[in-house]
């Protein structure tokens, strides 16, 4: 028998032939198969989002944002910092992701959540923002309701500042309309683990008000007479400044720098009179007459002084200035005691965050003097 004999030329044709073959096999398949995998994004690109479900958004800003009848909204700008100097540990650049947006609460057309796209008129020139994930550290904030009067943001300044005036009226509280905290995150999971660059953005609403009360009590050794021997009640600034219930408070919220919450500043009009500003507070807290003094917030304040007279002769008991500090969306009061003889002392400074919606304070804290 002749021995078969395969030449190089052979094994290519048969070579050739086998791949074709591969080739019309894969091709004739149901399920295509790409030979060169497209590689995944390294993070994905989602769309920045307000508070996506009814039901994680706090009463306090439920309420806020139904304010005058109207749907729920609020406006609200947002700000990424781009560069990071580690030497100053500071932020020394920003760009403005959201300038004022509009954003309204929708229940209808198949979905329920926050939308800053398309509902209204206003919303029509506004555009999808996707989060960056290159971004140092991202900063929110708002006010309630969307169209607010007596409300509005600048933005300028060294370190970089958003300005947010709004007009407030102890004597109107209701028509206040409401701040945010400032929403502040630089991605980090281990340290913001709540506000997470890709998820829902929710911001926490207050007003920019603050309450105050001041309420007596008596040693035990006080058997003899009871609320009823005091009279002629006078809470007031040692120094004659006047007590501000309206005014423009203005909330700054740093953009860039080493500041991470906002400080606040509080003006009251030339020449105001009562009911705007009074000279003192004399209405003091008791289970009869649960009276609480709604008030412009006070970044400083000096001495005040409680007078009263009990039985008859009058004393007296000074707050320092160190306890006389209101702040936005927090109640005080203010507890006086009354001694054996007559002496007033103050027994006990209460603070607590105020929960617009309810009677009730939240999240006490406690300061004994």
């Amino acid at each position: 028998m002749t021995p078969l004999r395969v030449t190089k030329n052979d094994i290519r044709k048969i070579l050739t032939t086998v791949a074709i073959s591969a080739l019309l096999a894969c091709c004739s398949s149901e399920e295509p198969v790409n030979p060169l995998p497209t590689p995944e994004p390294a993070e994905e690109e989602l769309p920045i989002e307000f508070d996506g479900d009814i039901s994680d958004v706090r009463s306090v800003t439920r309420a806020a944002l139904n304010d005058n009848g109207g749907p729920a909204s609020f406006r609200v700008w947002a700000f990424k910092n781009d560069s990071y100097d580690a030497g100053a540990q500071a932020y020394t650049g920003y760009q403005t992701v959201m300038d004022g947006y509009k954003v309204t609460f929708s229940s209808g057309h198949g979905t329920t959540g926050w939308e800053y796209i398309g509902l209204t008129e206003a919303q029509r020139e506004q555009t999808v923002k996707f989060w960056d994930y290159s971004a140092k550290a991202y900063r929110f904030l708002a006010y309630a309701p969307a169209d607010a009067t007596g409300a509005a943001v600048t933005v300028g300044g060294t370190p970089a500042t958003a300005s947010m005036a709004i007009e407030a009226d102890g004597n109107d509280p209701d028509a206040t309309p409401y701040v945010s905290e400032l929403w502040y995150s630089t991605g980090n999971a281990s340290l913001y683990p709540d506000k997470l660059f890709g998820h829902t953005v929710q911001l926490k609403f207050y007003k920019p008000l603050a309450r105050v009360r001041m309420m007596f009590t008596f040693s035990s050794s006080v058997t003899h007479y009871g609320r009823e021997a005091l009279t002629d009640i006078t809470f007031a600034p040692l120094d004659g400044s006047k007590i501000a219930f309206k005014g423009t408070v203005t909330m700054g919220y740093p953009i860039n720098g080493t500041l991470t919450t906002p400080d606040f500043t509080t003006t009251v009009a030339a020449g105001a009179e009562f009911p705007d500003v009074a000279d003192a507070l004399t209405v003091d807290y008791t289970d009869a007459n649960p009276h609480w003094y709604t008030v412009l917030p006070a970044a400083s304040q000096g001495v005040y002084r409680l007078t009263v007279s009990v039985l008859g002769e009058v004393r007296t008991a000074d707050v320092p200035a160190s306890m006389m500090q209101w702040k936005p969306g927090y109640e005080y009061t203010y507890v006086f005691k009354i001694s054996e003889s007559g002496d007033v002392i103050i027994d006990l400074l209460e603070m607590a965050v105020h929960d617009w919606t309810t009677s009730s304070p939240l999240n006490h804290n406690f300061y004994n003097w």
